[in-house]
This record gives C-alpha cells, structure tokens and sequence, in this order.
C-alpha cells in the first residue's frame, strides 16, 4: 500500500513541480535575461534600504549602475551595517523584516551573522524544489521515500539579537518553507525531537539506529565525513545498537526515541566482520553530499564502502545564498540564475557577468541574493564546465584564503591538497596537515592519518620535498623557522576532528572537509 502510496505522491509532485523546472530550462537557454529578470526585484528591494540610498541605489536601476554604486564586499565590510541591522531591526542593510540569523564560521575565526528574509529563504526553498523536480526525473527509483536527512542539530545554546529574533534556524529543514517543511517531515525516519539532543555521543546513538532501523531510500548529509564516521560508529558499537532495537528505544539524556524493529537479515548482516553495508542498508538508493573541491576525497571513500548507490554531489550552497543546483541527468551543477545574481571574478580582478566567463578558467564567485547580502565574495573558486543550454556550468574547486601561516610560509589548502595527493596513501583514508607551534617558537607541519600507511618511515622526507615547491615554505625550511615534517597515525582522527570543532560552536554535519588545519592550538589539541 505505501509503495502505491509513493507512486501517486511522485506522480502528483512531477506535476507541481512541472512549471518550475520548465522555467529554470528557460532560464539555462538564455542566462543573460533570466540575471537581468534577478537583479531588478533585488535592486529594488535595497532601494528601501539605508544600506542602498547610503550608496545612491534607485528603483529601476539596471546592471551598470548596480556595477558602479555598490562596491564588492566580504564580512568585514558589512560586520557593521549587520550589527546595526540586529540591533534596530528596520530595512538597514537587507530589505523586510528579518526573520531569524544564521551563524556561521569557518574552522577558526570570529563568527558570522546572516540575516535570514523571506526573501532569501523562498530562494533556498525554490532550489530545493528544482533539485527534487530535477532527481524525480532522472534519480534512482523511490519505493517507499523514506529519508535520513541529518538535521545537524546545535549543541550550543540558542542565541537572539537585542530585540529578541532567533539566532540559528533549529535544523537545516527551515531552508524550507512551511508546506515543503511538512510534506518533507511525513518521510524522515529521523524524529524531529533529535534536534534537541545537546551530547554528541547520544546524539551518534539515536542517529545510527535510526539510520539501519529506518530503512531509508535516500541520505542527505553536507559532509561525507560525517557519514562515513557514524557508519565507522555504528561498526564499533554493534551491542549497544542491537540492545537499543531490542528495547525498542534508544535513549539520550532524559529523551526517549521509539526505534521500529530492524529486520532479522539486516540484524545478521550487522554481526558479519566486516560489515556488508548493503544487507545491513538494502533499500539505500541515493546519497547527497559535498564531493568537490577539498570533500572529494571523502566522497571517494563513502562511495567505495557504498558502491551500488547513486552518489550525488550537492551543489554550491553557501550559508549566505545557493550558488548552484546539481543535475541528475547531465551530471553537473549549473548556477540558480533566475534566483541569485551572480558576478565571477577573475585572477586579475576583473568581474564577469555568468555568460562572458571562458570555459576552463577558474573565478571567484560574487553573490547578490533576493533579500541578502549585495555583491558579496564568497571566498569560493569554482571552475567552468561545459554548458547546459547557454549557461556555464560550474565545478567548486575549493575555499580562497585557506592559508596555514606560522612563521610567513603560507601554505594554501589547494597547494597542500596536491602535494598528499602525490604521496602513496592509498585511495581512501583521514589525512591532514596540522601545524605546531613549537616551544622553542620554530614552527613544524605534521601529517595526521587514521591508519598507518605502508612506506611510513620515508613519508615525513617526501611529503618534505613536494612543499618546499612553496617557495615561502623552502625558506622557512632553510632558515630553520620550520622545522622538518612529522606523522603521526591517529585511530579515529576524523571524528575526534569534528568532536574538537563541534566544541568551538560548529555544527558537526556541516562542517567542511579539509586536508589543512589552519589553526595551531587545534592542531595541538588532536595531537594531546
């Protein structure tokens, strides 16, 4: 019965959602008009807004005024019309009311505050809608719907401005409006209450039992580390998990979350060594996660330990606005240009419209969102791919500024993600640079893994000779600033990782991959 249940709901979806993805084709087939249509609501918009009149914007404007009125931010630039904005709550930097303030951060520095309006959230929700119309049409098969969605829960207190709006949206669902909210509740087998489980083992217990229990369909996750880190949990803690499904709840803290009866053939397949994850995950189609630029990685590893399922990478989706949307059918991720407006800029410092970027060529992207922030770098490189219609389509290549720098040696992320990629680590596997801070002040690199590699002792030299390619590193190594790599093999080294930045205030399921630690006193701390 559910599975004809299933059949009508994607039937009468297909057709909801019809008009929507006919006019996002439209809008690949002619990018240039569909970013002009963009821009006029949003240039309106931050008319009413003192951020706008502040520089000279008026209703009607159209891109060259757009161009030259509003210079190209980062958070620094905006930090104070965003303070002004939580204090007094009016249309000072983003027009209409809003609605409730993400955080967000990296993996050291300041927080940020995004101002969350109506506007910017119908953006995410209509990309979301685009993206299911998208896999309906040409993804894997549903039987039953049913979805373990990570929710990525806060383990920090909830936060409001001084005139008492919301700081932190409860889980990654209230991207969603109200009806896709509710609709899109009726098939997760995750509970709604795990959004309020504060300790992070507890908070592993109830997601891996309700990830083999439930028997779901489709995995959405942002990192693929996290998922590949319960499911290393869920090997290791098997008793516990089969005691849980034989109570028939699992319980956190005071919480008590009902558990449905696993079937006999996933109970058996739990107990072979090592474990077969399709007979413990038999009804598993889909697993959206990031798989470019630093995540690829970790994607590589998540699809070999689940080989028969569709492995889909999530598109550009930066807290700040959606970037891009992945197609299921060409196997690429296109830019939302009837959603956000979008400037590419190149290594020289000239800015591009989305139809003049050279194929090939890697850019900067810039973002202008309905309701959001305006001409706002991202700090996200992406690379253009081959076209869909008229429009580019664009690969994320890595973060900007990703820069580890003790003693002037500024080591960048892409750089160091190169040089482990020369190095014989084999082809799944934790590993990343963790810089020190010696006490003699000299500073030292030492690459962390989570099992030990084959040709160990000859690894500290190699991996020595491929970053003294970085001039600024060669140097430091001649002067003795730097003093010569080490290894070091850490059982579990991925998940204490996201255990130590889930601490500093991060949302564990939405934290990036990486293969650099920027900041020493956390690289300390996973090697203490």
């Amino acid at each position: 019965m559910r599975h004809l249940l299933v059949r009508g709901a994607t039937q009468a979806l297909t057709l909801a959602l019809a008009p929507g993805r006919g006019g996002f084709a439209r809008a690949l087939r002619e990018p240039r008009a569909a970013q002009d249509a963009a821009l006029r609501p949003i240039v309106d918009g931050l008319a009413s807004t003192h951020y706008g009149r502040a520089h000279g914007i008026r209703p009607g404007d159209g891109y060259a005024a757009f161009r030259d009125k509003f210079p190209v931010v980062e958070y620094d630039d905006l930090a104070p019309w965003v303070e002004r904005q939580m204090r007094e709550e009016g249309s000072i930097l983003v027009p209409g009311p809003v609605r409730v303030y993400e955080k967000t951060s990296g993996s050291s520095g300041p927080a940020k505050y995004v101002p969350y309006t109506a506007a910017l959230r119908r953006a995410f929700d209509r990309m979301f809608r685009l993206w299911l119309a998208d896999l309906l049409a040409h993804g894997p098969q549903l039987a039953t719907g049913r979805a373990w969605i990570s929710v990525s829960p806060r383990l920090d207190t909830r936060e409001t401005t001084p005139r008492g709006v919301p700081v932190g949206l409860a889980s990654d669902l209230d991207y969603l409006d109200g009806t896709w909210h509710w609709l899109l509740r009726r098939f997760l087998v995750l509970p709604a209450a795990l959004a309020r489980v504060r300790n992070p083992e507890a908070l592993k217990r109830v997601l891996a039992a309700h990830l083999v229990a439930g028997r779901p369909e489709v995995i959405s996750v942002w990192s693929p580390s996290f998922l590949a880190v319960l499911l290393d949990w869920i090997a290791e803690h098997r008793d516990a998990l089969l005691a849980d499904w034989r109570a028939g709840a699992v319980r956190a803290g005071r919480r008590v979350f009902p558990l449905p009866k696993p079937a006999a053939d996933i109970v058996v397949a739990l107990a072979c060594d090592p474990i077969d994850w399709r007979r413990v995950l038999p009804d598993l189609r889909l697993v959206s996660c990031w798989a470019d630029g630093p995540a690829a990685l970790a994607a590589a590893d998540l699809h070999r330990r689940l080989p028969w399922v569709m492995l889909q990478p999530k598109g550009l989706l930066a807290t700040e606005a959606p970037i891009t949307l992945p197609l299921a059918g060409q196997g690429v991720c296109v830019p939302l240009v009837n959603e956000v407006f979008l400037e590419l800029a190149d290594d020289a410092g000239a800015i591009h419209r989305i139809d003049e970027v050279e194929p090939g060529a890697e850019y900067s992207v810039i973002a202008t969102p309905p309701g959001g922030f305006t001409r706002y770098r991202l700090g996200d490189r992406v690379r253009v791919g081959q076209p869909v219609g008229a429009t580019p389509s664009l690969l994320f290549v890595g973060r900007e500024g990703e820069v580890s720098d003790l003693v002037g040696e500024k080591l960048a992320e892409r750089f160091v993600r190169s040089a482990l990629e020369a190095l014989p680590l084999g082809d799944d596997g934790f590993r990343a640079l963790i810089p020190l801070r010696e006490p003699d002040g000299r500073g030292r690199y030492v690459l962390l893994l989570d099992r030990a590699p084959a040709a160990r002792e000859e690894l500290p030299d190699r991996l020595d000779m491929l970053l003294q390619e970085a001039h600024r590193y060669r140097e430091a190594r001649r002067l003795g600033q730097l003093a010569a790599p080490a290894l070091a093999v850490l059982p579990g080294a991925a998940d204490r990782l996201l255990d130590a930045l889930e601490a500093r205030g991060m949302r564990r399921g939405a934290i990036k991959p990486t293969c650099l630690v920027r900041d020493p006193t956390l690289g300390r701390q996973l090697l203490a």
